[in-house]
């Protein structure tokens, strides 16, 4: 019996292999081959022979099929028909299982077991200094259960293919390519022969209890189908990998790891370009605590195969001729399901599928001696810096004192240390001291420190730019670059400067503002005085200031924690400030994609107003540093404040800041918060105090807004549902302001523009009307009602959009106070339920209620849902609304501040525009673009629209498209992206750029729906964009294709967003009016083609 590690050759050419015992074989292996490409279909446990071609890793020499000779070939094809009889695991376990079992007990005369580890111990050992300064990626999904079921559940295979991914997205940064994607995908099969799906898919077909495992699989570019024979590691995911009490594997998982093993040999065997060194498989076994490594390998050329019972003779080449090595059991996953990368358990995972890639892909550019070598290279670095040596008794500091003894452990003074004297030699500012600060976009500027703000840190100060004495600014002082690495306080530093200061620039590019964020003011290095010896701009000289990053923002306030510290628990009014304040400024940076993930009391700043009044009072969250912009950042880990999610996932899910918003608001309100030693107990508070509803308890001891709010979380917690953040801040800000909403990101959105333009009295006639419905959230006034086109006179029907939280519940008060306003069938067959599911499921979320008279005028109406209004206009999901908020609207209402978030729409618009027009153009070219947008595949266009609507509309409110988009056109010309030239005509004319980068600039600027759409017709890439993030974007290969596509795309969702409201229409008005209305759009259009 040969078991244990032997390095057998499996290089040698199909035609040696095939020489020998193989010549007996009357029965083959596969019936097709180890892939089923899609299109056919599978018959039971079948496999495709591979079609494909060498790939680069592999030898050419093993690709000589074509010359066999037909004996050769018929050995060939009688392999593969003996695979298709191995296709049956309870056989293959039942021939193969009391061998396993014998040489998995110990063996009584040596007291070891026949099954040798894959690995030594040594080899563990380097493998884990080499990755010492490898950062895994954090797994999004665990496999952890409260239960142990039969059944595979799906949490539990989404963690293994993350845990998959990242081990081999880790391996190949560290050890092949620093940057790029690894030539590796994951996989699973159903079982022999079957074809390959992600996990995700397997869920969606219902498959997901019919799969065998998961793949490592090769990708070859010139492949378009992955095939068995790709395979380079396998993985098994059990529910229980043990024998019994024992921690040791199972015999029956024994056996199922040998049984996918030999059938990836044999398809590596089969294959015409299989990698140079296929002689061995590894099979990963894990289950929700546990794993271990099975590797199986061996010549094929030994096998003896007796048709009559393929099986035993499998198991007798197993036996005798194949080597098999079973690693210990142990842990993989801790108690929260996280991996432990440095331990024994996932080191010889690590190990197993650093040598399957070595198998398919050669050695890497470094090896893991190469990366020991670094790692005792930093070893005696950090010895050095910290003056140690090492004797008998261990590390001690240095002496060159000869009166002490070799070897005396003494005391190390902290401040003979270099990190010490570096730490000493830190920039720290005193009252009155100036800086002058090199900005690159603002070049230089000079500020004056006023005081070390309160809260002890060193590197916060308040300042005044000399430029502007009379505004009060923080000024964040960073670590110097040559500090960060030996000092985990400076590495804080970084993440309050460097990566502060990238965050507030995301919010700055975006356009979005609010008195709730910070705004960055300045960002830097310090110019020192005297003379500067740095080599390039960039650069940095041996002066202990010299590049220093310095970071000036405003507002400047008191952190929280010092207000309760010194006033006591915050009053009910000025908690439910709080609360408000926090959630606007957390909405809106979710509008561009951020999470905070780090709340807690030092990082909320009181901020005062210029008479001190309580009215004046701002609460921002600062200290963006650590916030979270993609799936790989990590958040700030707070004992106290952390959300339940980030501490036991080391991940934010979309309700982690509300979260910890909620046990701020308990600290800032007296409640009893336990001060927490471990993550174990944070967990265990957290747990226990919302089970026990402690936490709403003590809030609701304050306010039962605030316990309101708390128990909305609480039905959030660790699940992927967004916050709803309007109702929240529309109810919290009725509490605090007496229902004057004033939660306004900024003052220069273009609908305030509009609002302007209307007549008082209008106004005022509209307000009235609207308290004649019940409240509503959002309301604005659209079409030429109020802004008459130049051609037409004023239309006999005011058009309004309402939004409303619950359609469902404002049209049962509605159908109470206004039950003339709607369809008589609808009002009396189904009611409210009924007006909302044809607005819903028929048309787009919007119901119309047309022809309402009150006051001598007529009135349409259509009901959104404000959570459908936002959607389209950040998104463009149906392009509906957001067409309408296109053009010159007025807002008569606007609790939620859907004004500020129009401009992303507006933004957009322009954009768009931009890329379907010519080189050189008009303003009202451009105009007339951004109003056609909404109408482009418009069904009723057709037939039921004025063909000139477009002109008309721009012609007779061209000033209010002026100043709805001129902050934009100025954007754009800001960028070099417009230009101005009168070239003798009566308007200016507007230029822009045709080339590939400037369609990649207006492309980046579509909302993201629009962006991903692109994306799956023209492919993407990924980027790092200016500000550091990591982006998909569109691959465009020419300006028109580009607008070709996106034109597509846009035409498609305006005619069915049309085509479906239309049907809705008609059900919702009824017959009579429906046929009046259509028959008033039909005359328009008639007399436009007249």
């Amino acid at each position: 019996m040969k078991l244990g590690y032997q390095q057998s050759d499996f290089d040698a050419s199909l035609e040696e292999i095939l020489n020998g015992s193989f010549r007996k074989f009357t029965s083959g292996l596969l019936q097709n081959d180890l892939e089923l490409s899609p299109g056919h279909s599978s018959n039971g446990s079948s496999f495709r022979r591979s079609g494909s071609i060498m790939s680069t890793h592999s030898v050419s020499g093993n690709s000589a099929s074509s010359k066999f000779a037909p004996s050769k070939r018929r050995v060939f094809k009688g392999l593969k028909d003996y695979a298709r009889k191995l296709g049956d695991l309870e056989l293959f376990t039942h021939s193969l299982e009391d061998w396993v079992l014998e040489n998995s007990c110990e063996d009584t005369a040596n007291g070891e077991q026949a099954f040798s580890a894959p690995f030594m111990m040594e080899e563990l050992r380097k493998l884990d200094l080499a990755l010492e300064g490898v950062l895994f990626q954090q797994l999004l999904r665990m496999p952890c259960s409260s239960y142990v079921s039969g059944d595979a559940n799906e949490d539990e295979y989404l963690a293994l293919e993350d845990f998959l991914h990242a081990i081999v997205s880790g391996l190949w940064h560290a050890f092949w390519h620093k940057r790029g994607q690894p030539p590796m995908s994951v996989t699973c099969p159903r079982g022999l022969g079957s074809k390959f799906y992600t996990v995700e898919k397997a869920i969606t077909r219902g498959r997901l209890n019919e799969l065998g495992g998961l793949a490592l699989m090769s990708k070859n570019g010139s492949e378009q189908q992955v095939q068995w024979d790709q395979i380079m590691e396998f993985a098994l995911f059990k529910q229980d990998i043990s024998a019994g009490n024992e921690l040791k594997l199972s015999s029956p998982v024994i056996c199922e790891a040998l049984f996918y093993g030999f059938h990836i040999l044999v398809s590596r065997c089969l294959n015409k370009s299989r990698p140079a060194n296929s002689s061995s498989v590894f099979v990963l076994v894990l289950d929700s605590k546990y794993g271990a490594v099975v590797k199986v390998g061996g010549d094929l050329s030994t096998l003896e195969l007796n048709s009559s019972n393929p099986y035993r003779s499998v198991a007798e080449w197993i036996k005798n001729h194949a080597e098999v090595s079973v690693s210990p059991v142990d842990r993989i996953w801790n108690k929260f399901g996280n991996a432990n990368w440095g331990d024994l358990g996932t080191l010889q995972i690590l190990l197993a599928t650093y040598n399957s890639i070595v198998q398919w892909n050669g050695p890497p550019r470094k090896s893991i001696a190469s990366l020991v070598s670094d790692h005792s290279l930093r070893l005696q670095k950090r010895r050095m810096e910290f003056c140690l040596t090492e004797n008998e008794n261990g590390l001690v500091p240095y002496q060159q004192s000869s009166h002490q003894q070799q070897g005396e452990i003494v005391e190390l003074e902290q401040t003979s240390s270099r990190a010490f004297k570096s730490k000493a030699s830190r920039l720290n500012l005193k009252q009155g001291e100036v800086l002058l600060l090199e900005d690159q976009q603002q070049g230089q500027k000079t500020f004056q420190v006023q005081e070390s703000l309160v809260g002890g840190s060193h590197y916060l100060y308040s300042a005044v730019c000399l430029d502007c004495p009379t505004e009060l600014l923080t000024l964040y002082v960073g670590a110097h670059p040559s500090r960060l690495e030996p000092s985990w306080e400076d590495m804080s530093l970084w993440y309050q400067v460097q990566r502060q200061t990238k965050v507030l620039n995301i919010f700055k590019h975006q356009g979005i503002t609010s008195n709730y964020l910070p705004e960055i003011f300045a960002s830097g290095r310090i110019l020192h005085s005297g003379p500067c010896q740095k080599q390039a701009p960039g650069g940095r000289c041996d002066h202990p200031w010299c590049g220093t990053p310095i970071l000036v923002t405003s507002p400047v306030g008191e952190p929280v924690s010092y207000v309760v510290s010194q006033e006591g628990p915050l009053s009910a009014e000025e908690a439910i400030r709080c609360c408000r304040d926090c959630l606007a400024a957390l909405r809106s940076a979710a509008m561009a994609n951020v999470q905070h993930g780090d709340l807690c009391p030092e990082n909320i700043i009181r901020v005062v107003g210029a008479q001190g009044a309580r009215n004046n009072v701002l609460y921002v969250p600062i200290s963006w540093g650590r916030a979270v912009l993609e799936d790989r950042d990590s958040p700030a880990i707070n004992l106290q404040f952390s959300s339940s999610h980030a501490l036991q996932h080391g991940k934010l899910c979309p309700s982690s800041d509300a979260e910890s918003l909620v046990y701020l608001m308990l600290y800032m309100c007296g409640g009893t918060m336990q001060q927490q030693d471990s993550i174990e107990s944070a967990l265990q508070w957290r747990e226990t105090s919302w089970a026990k509803r402690l936490i709403q308890q003590q809030l609701g001891e304050v306010s039962a807004l605030l316990k309101a709010f708390a128990d909305y979380v609480d039905s959030l917690c660790g699940t992927p549902y967004p916050v709803d953040y309007d109702i929240w801040l529309k109810r919290l800000s009725r509490a605090v302001d007496g229902g004057t909403d004033r939660v306004s990101l900024h003052n220069t959105d273009a609908l305030s523009t509009a609002r302007v333009q209307m007549e008082n009295h209008s106004k005022t006639q509209l307000q009235s009307f609207l308290k004649q419905l019940p409240p509503v959230e959002f309301c604005c006034v659209y079409g030429s009602s109020l802004h008459p086109n130049r051609d037409n006179a004023k239309s006999t029907m005011v058009d309004c959009i309402l939004g409303v939280s619950d359609p469902l519940q404002w049209h049962s008060e509605n159908l109470k106070l206004n039950k003339d306003h709607y369809a008589s069938w609808m009002a009396l067959l189904g009611g409210a339920k009924l007006v909302t599911n044809v607005a819903d499921h028929i048309g787009i979320g919007v119901h119309f209620n047309p022809f309402v008279s009150w006051n001598d005028k007529m009135f349409k109406y259509g009901v959104v849902r404000m959570h459908d209004l936002v959607q389209d206009i950040s998104n463009w999901e149906r392009f509906y609304l957001s067409g309408r908020l296109q053009k010159p609207v007025q807002v008569i209402s606007d609790n939620l501040d859907i004004a500020n978030l129009n401009s992303v729409n507006l933004r957009a618009a322009i954009a768009a525009a931009l890329l379907l027009l010519p080189s050189k153009f008009t303003e009202v070219d451009l105009y007339a673009k951004i109003c056609s947008l909404s109408y482009m595949g418009d069904l009723r266009m057709l037939f039921a629209e004025d063909r000139n609507k477009v002109k008309k509309i721009v012609q007779g409110q061209f000033e209010l498209f002026q100043s709805m988009y001129k902050p934009f056109i100025q954007e754009y010309k800001t960028k070099e992206l417009l230009r101005y030239s009168l070239s003798g005509n009566p308007q200016p004319v507007l230029s822009q750029d045709s080339d590939v980068s400037a369609a990649r600039s207006l492309v980046s600027s579509l909302p993201s729906l629009v962006r991903s759409q692109m994306g799956v017709k023209l492919g993407e890439k990924k980027r790092l964009c200016d500000s550091g993030r990591i982006i998909n974007e569109v691959v465009i290969g020419s300006r028109q294709e580009a607008a070709q596509c996106m034109q597509t795309i846009l035409k498609r969702k305006v005619m069915v967003s049309s085509a479906r409201q239309s049907v809705s229409g008609l059900l919702a008005v009824g017959g009579v009016y429906g046929m009046r209305y259509l028959g008033a759009k039909m005359r328009k259009a008639w007399n436009s083609w007249r």
